[in-house]
């Protein structure tokens, strides 16, 4: 992980300490100068729900330069990092006053069972003459629960949280073989990136092509917000009045700690026929329906047939010539001399 250093905001906080007291805590050393924290927004949630991790850094002494700092480990989450408040604020911390900012992360645990998030730390020098402090904060235990089986809807797999459905088609007439879009579009809050698909029902006047899918995720200062747009191309293969939909979606909602089903209304989509042939693999019948016929050319059989023969052939005959040699090459080996007085 980079070190990054968001409290860019500190150079200007003479407001709250001036030079003269600086200088004395310079000279008279204060003790706990710097606190560091990291809380939850909850320490039991549900996989791909959303969990707030806050790390608050306290300080009631300016520092020499800016400090570094280490988010925690969040194995087994994917993580936001939301954008932080610029203002400082007043906090006591037990009857000391301290500045106070936070900074938070949005958190979306993708297995269940018992996580350790890990230590937050910052590097900070206080002065020009002392040597740079490490302060960390405390481990962090979150008990993530499997969804309920019970409800569970074909693609409610990673969705968690709150959400709406919305559709258009940019055409409701068209003709046979003229592709047209249908647009999807899923709002609320929680993992934007994990909603799936929708699942859409349509008639054997439709076949779909493709699709592709957008995020569009906000961050605000405490959630993560947004909306994913699918969108399809799809192609009527056949004349008449058909349906495009209904298309649904179904999410697990952690408040109401049951299952919601969404739906968005079918359109009713008019294919006017077209003198314009659609391309073969769209008429085609489906792979397991479709009977493929192989026709061989009798002439291509038989010089296959040839070819072959002339190889069999061939490999007969080098055995045979080996075969002949090895005999010959034992008859000289059993008399020699005779062998090198033929050779003279």
């Amino acid at each position: 992980r980079r070190a990054i250093n968001p409290f860019d905001i500190w150079n200007n906080s003479d407001d709250f300490f001036n030079k003269a007291s600086r200088q004395a805590q310079i000279a008279q050393p204060v003790s706990e100068p710097i606190i560091v924290t990291t809380t939850l927004s909850r320490h039991t949630c549900y996989v791909n729900q959303m969990v707030i991790l806050t790390f608050t850094f306290y300080r009631r002494v300016n520092l020499f330069e800016f400090p570094s700092y280490s988010p925690p480990s969040t194995i087994g989450f994917w993580s936001v990092e939301l954008p932080p408040k610029k203002a400082e604020r007043y906090e006591n911390v037990q009857g000391i006053r301290y500045l106070a900012q936070d900074m938070k992360t949005a958190l979306f645990p993708t297995q269940p069972g018992k996580w350790t998030i890990g230590s937050a730390t910052i590097i900070a020098r206080l002065d020009l003459f002392s040597a740079p402090i490490t302060v960390a904060t405390k481990p962090l235990k979150i008990n993530v629960l499997p969804l309920p089986k019970q409800g569970k809807g074909e693609n409610s797999i990673s969705t968690v949280g709150r959400f709406t459905i919305t559709a258009a088609v940019d055409k409701r007439v068209i003709e046979r073989g003229k592709p047209f879009t249908l647009k999807v579009k899923v709002d609320g809050t929680g993992n934007i990136h994990a909603i799936p698909e929708p699942l859409i029902l349509m008639d054997d006047n439709f076949k779909k092509l493709s699709v592709h899918a957008a995020d569009n995720i906000i961050k605000g200062f405490d959630s993560v917000s947004g909306s994913k747009t699918f969108e399809y191309i799809i192609m009527p293969i056949k004349e008449g009045n058909g349906k495009v939909g209904p298309i649904k979606l179904t999410y697990f909602d952690p408040f109401a700690n049951k299952y919601i089903n969404l739906s968005a209304n079918p359109f009713r989509i008019k294919v006017l026929p077209s003198n314009i042939p659609l391309p073969e693999e769209e008429t085609k019948l489906p792979e397991k329906l479709e009977k493929k016929v192989v026709m061989i050319d009798n002439r291509i059989i038989t010089k296959t047939l040839q070819v072959i023969s002339i190889i069999i052939l061939s490999g007969i005959i080098v055995f045979i010539i080996r075969g002949a040699i090895r005999k010959y090459r034992k008859y000289l080996d059993a008399d020699p001399v005779r062998n090198r007085q033929q050779m003279a």
